[in-house]
């Protein structure tokens, strides 16, 4: 269980929160690690951390709440709900996911299919990512997502624990 300025922070609703996620891996899962949104690890991991500790953590900080998850994520480091390690990974993966995101709805449609698409795509890619090729490109989104879904289980709960 997480403790937050000496004492348990709401344990049912971080299960709530994990085993929604849970729900949505099984209903709405990823088609690859380039759906940002609903790939393990992606926007979604973030934003549901980042609401759950809002639900937590509000009663004694209400300064936390915030629409954009990227502002609540950086009240909640303020207010120390998140370690520097998490902030640093979240509010990075965060900003990445958002440029990739937004580059593959211009350039892509949306959704990326690697073997598809131009290489000049896949060298801006790379460029976004601080990547010397696509495929370095490629290995680093895989392990941030990896990264991000450890904090999310870390933070709010294994997905799709029995409880």
């Amino acid at each position: 269980m997480q403790r937050w300025r000496g004492r348990a922070i709401g344990e049912k609703t971080l299960a709530e929160v994990a085993d929604m996620r849970a729900l949505m891996d099984r209903e709405r899962a990823g088609k690859s690690a380039w759906d940002l949104k609903l790939a393990p690890g992606g926007f979604v991991d973030i934003e549901f951390i980042a609401q759950a500790l809002q639900l937590t953590c509000a009663a004694e900080a209400p300064a936390v709440l915030s629409a954009n998850t990227g502002d609540a994520l950086d009240r909640l480091q303020a207010v120390g709900a998140l370690a520097a390690a998490q902030y640093q990974l979240l509010t990075q993966a965060w900003r990445l996911w958002s440029d990739l995101q937004q580059m593959l709805r211009v350039c892509a449609g949306g959704n990326l299919a690697p073997d598809e698409a131009a290489q000049p795509l896949l060298d801006k890619i790379a460029a976004l990512a601080g990547a010397a090729d696509f495929e370095a490109a490629q290995a680093h989104v895989l392990q941030m997502q990896a990264d991000v879904r450890a904090a999310f289980e870390l933070i709010v709960g294994p997905v799709g624990a029995k409880r």
